[in-house]
């Protein structure tokens, strides 16, 4: 199994949805990849924190009895009567879905920052190191005995 392979399975691991030869294919590969595994802990991470922060939304009955009178009064066909029930599921999942995505959008940002400060404390020392001041400009030399 490459890493691309083991992308597609991590979460469908997570989820508890492999069958047993894919969960040991995918445990596998885990024990010998750490960039896999630090997608495993991050997939992890993000259930855990969906699942304490899941807040389940439900439509009022007003607005299922407007929208059952509405397909009515259209005359629509009876297909789109059995619909219902799964379009009002569908709304129930926006505001978790709203949380993976700001979750993520997060935890990609801070990732950001990280790499981003890592690199500007680097730069500094080889600055520092080269005689360069952290704004780039070089300091104006000072001669001996002209304090």
């Amino acid at each position: 199994m490459n890493c691309r392979e083991a992308a597609e399975l991590i979460t469908a691991y997570v989820d508890d949805e492999l069958d047993a030869e894919e969960s040991a294919t995918l445990v596998e590969h885990l024990s010998e990849c750490w960039s896999c595994r630090e997608r495993l802990v991050f997939e992890q991470e993000l259930c855990v924190s969906l699942r304490q922060n899941h807040c389940p939304m439900r439509c009022s009955e007003h607005l299922r009895k407007r929208i059952a009178d509405s397909i009515s009064r259209e005359g629509g066909p009876s297909h789109a009567q059995a619909l219902l029930p799964l379009l009002l599921l569908a709304g129930s999942f926006l505001v978790p879905l709203l949380v993976v995505l700001l979750t993520a959008a997060c935890l990609v940002g801070l990732k950001m920052k990280a790499a981003r400060n890592a690199g500007n404390a680097a730069g500094a020392a080889a600055g520092a190191a080269a005689g360069v001041l952290p704004d780039g400009r070089t300091p104006p030399a000072v001669a001996g005995g002209d304090f």
